[in-house]
């Protein structure tokens, strides 16, 4: 597949012109979103949760594929062996993006993810036996994914989390240590390439490292590339490789609707497996009344029933264009940005950049450009989902709030111990979900333009400043802590499933569809420019500030809705009874006096302490910029 067209420019023109055309190839580039305060063109910045699908592959698909396409389990037809021969193509793309020696390391294609990759590669290595097994261990990092830690957990097997250095990353001497007290077990080191919180991600070198120290004592080493895959060279060749590596294919620009990729050495992971572990059709030779014979060929073996075809192709197209554009371009690109992005957001004395007191969070070379958040407001935090919605409604910015699925690192990085983790969760089984840790998370990818980092930037610093004043236009469930507008919206952006099919096949009055435009990089600054500027004009109509002062009795101060011109009321609410050592639980939510009123009437584990006028804290009692950070001397990264 040709890409991009020839350029005729000089290196550095080269590469910036091919960004931009795949900037501006992006399906849903300038898409138009309704809100309480008006249209939107969105602005994407939740590449961490999924990439953004292309044109260009799109267009292969539809012109290149679809035509031929049939199911692989024959080549006796044109349409098979044609499309039997596009799936091992992309099979073979990855190979080579990977420099992944066929011979020593199979590509198979699972589900839709890193997760249906982790349950195969356990099926191969302790069964399918529902039983306990006391004679593996697992190591895993400090940042895992649900997905890298729950798994082996609710396999039976033992688990054991490497703890943190001052760095963030796992600490290679307890590593050392904790291999030594579990010598005499089946060992496995499953570690995370980067996390999906906070960015920080280890060098080649580290985990080279990592690999060494594990292989020297009999470990498999395999990785779980689920956030740091679409941008980061993923290397198994030489010496130190990792037996087996994890991918979430749909995570990369192009990458929507691909498979996951599970890359494995074949003797080791797969060695000894002679059932498949899934069996069925397309896996056997012969199948009589009391005997099966499985084809020899592992990716057969491992494939059972008809596969995802085109998810799987389009696997291969995405791997294809991340090599074309090089994992070292795209990292620049992110460097970029992030050199732009984190000073001025760690300097704002609102805004607290979580995980940014770990050395790693400051190392640009290898740091992902994930960024999570909160704001404060006054001696509280605006909640997370809150500013996600702000962001969304007054700047069209996509974001995500919550624990990002990494609830053991969450905890670790508030300090929650498992006594206040129980009784959260009590409470959010109570129907008061908001209690749950999370943040606020952005992602400053390589195909966002300069000034689309600016304006997210911008965005984000004016909803540190302003973003509380609309508090009053908003009520919030409590079970999901979804923030609804109380003003109405005047569109709809919700696209019901299902076709016009009396429109579509019966010949309506369909208007032809109108060529794609983009707007030019000029009118994009000026419409960010505008964004600006209604935002200030937003947060000047909602008044004065929302300020959550000590009322003369609980639940908290009285404030008039803007909208309604009805008195609202909105109140602090801690769990401080809790646990006083936990630093989530040292902050308050800013929430509608109802919702903490309700709370406090039916949630299990509250005290009579929760329902006495807020007790004001001490500032020591938050974290502060000057706790996150040292100044950092960007030089040092440049």
């Amino acid at each position: 597949m040709r890409l991009l067209p020839k350029s005729h420019a000089t290196r550095e023109q080269a590469e910036e012109d091919k960004f931009k055309r795949i900037h501006d190839a992006q399906i849903g580039l300038d898409a138009v979103i309704t809100t309480p305060f008006g249209k939107r063109c969105l602005l994407y910045a939740d590449f961490t949760a999924s990439g953004r699908s292309v044109t260009f592959i799109e267009d292969y698909v539809a012109k290149q594929v679809l035509p031929m396409y049939a199911n692989t389990h024959t080549e006796a037809s044109a349409t098979g062996k044609a499309t039997s021969a596009q799936r091992e193509g992309a099979r073979q793309m990855i190979h080579e993006a990977l420099r992944a020696d066929p011979a020593k390391y199979v590509v198979l294609f699972v589900g839709s993810g890193v997760t249906g990759c982790l349950a195969k590669l356990a099926d191969a290595l302790l069964g399918r036996s529902e039983a306990a097994d006391d004679k593996t261990v697992v190591f895993g990092g400090p940042f895992e994914h649900h997905s890298n830690e729950i798994l082996w957990r609710e396999r039976g097997v033992g688990y054991a989390t490497i703890d943190e250095g001052s760095d963030g990353l796992a600490n290679l001497e307890i590593l050392k240590e904790k291999m030594e007290t579990y010598q005499d077990h089946r060992l496995i080191g499953s570690f995370s390439a980067g996390s999906n919180v906070t960015g920080i991600a280890p060098s080649a070198k580290y985990k080279k490292d990592l690999n060494k120290l594990l292989n020297e004592r009999g470990a498999l080493a395999i990785w779980d590339y689920a956030g740091a895959g679409p941008y980061v060279d993923i290397d198994l060749s030489g010496p130190n490789a990792p037996d087996a590596v994890v991918i979430s294919t749909h995570k990369f620009i192009g990458g929507p609707g691909a498979s996951g990729v599970l890359v494995a050495d074949r003797e080791k992971i797969f060695g000894a497996v002679r059932v498949p572990t899934i069996p069925g059709g397309g896996t056997v030779v012969r199948v009589s009344e009391k005997e099966v014979d499985y084809v020899g060929e592992l990716e057969e073996r491992e494939a059972a029933g008809t596969p995802g075809i085109i998810q799987d192709i389009r696997a291969g197209l995405a791997f294809q264009l991340k090599s074309f554009i090089t994992p070292e371009g795209i990292r620049a690109k992110e460097r970029e940005h992030l050199l732009k992005a984190l000073p001025q957001l760690s300097q704002h004395p609102k805004i607290w950049l979580i995980g940014a007191d770990r050395r790693s969070y400051w190392d640009f070379n290898h740091r992902l450009g994930i960024v999570s958040f909160l704001i404060r407001h006054g001696d509280a935090f605006l909640h997370p989902a809150f500013v996600t919605t702000v962001l969304n409604d007054v700047y069209g910015i996509q974001s995500r709030p919550g624990c990002s699925c990494a609830g053991p690192y969450g905890h670790r990085l508030f300090e929650i111990n498992e006594n206040t983790s129980r009784k959260m969760m009590d409470q959010a089984e109570d129907s008061f979900g908001f209690v749950k840790p999370g943040w606020t998370r952005v992602n400053f990818g390589a195909f966002m333009t300069a000034a689309e980092v600016d304006f997210v930037i911008a965005a984000i610093a004016q909803v540190a400043d302003h973003g509380h004043k609309l508090l009053t236009q908003y009520a919030v469930d409590a079970a999901t802590a979804d923030w609804l507008p109380r003003r109405t919206c005047t569109g709809n952006n919700s696209n019901p499933f299902g076709m016009d099919l009396d429109l579509e096949l019966r010949g309506g009055s369909k208007p032809p569809p109108k060529p794609r435009k983009v707007a030019n990089a000029k009118k994009r600054e000026q419409r960010f420019a505008q964004y600006l500027a209604e935002a200030t004009a937003i947060y000047a109509e909602a008044g004065a500030d929302v300020e959550c002062h000590q009322a003369a009795q609980w639940p908290g101060g009285d404030f008039v809705d803007p909208e309604t011109k009805m008195p609202g009321t909105f109140a602090r609410l801690t769990s401080e009874d809790l646990d006083d050592q936990a630093k989530w639980l040292h902050r308050a939510f800013v929430l509608p006096s109802d919702v903490a009123e309700e709370h406090l009437t039916t949630a299990k584990t509250t005290s009579k302490k929760l329902a006495r006028p807020w007790r004001r804290r001490k500032s020591s009692d938050l974290p502060t910029p000057a706790k996150q950070k040292e100044p950092v001397d960007l030089r040092t990264f440049i």
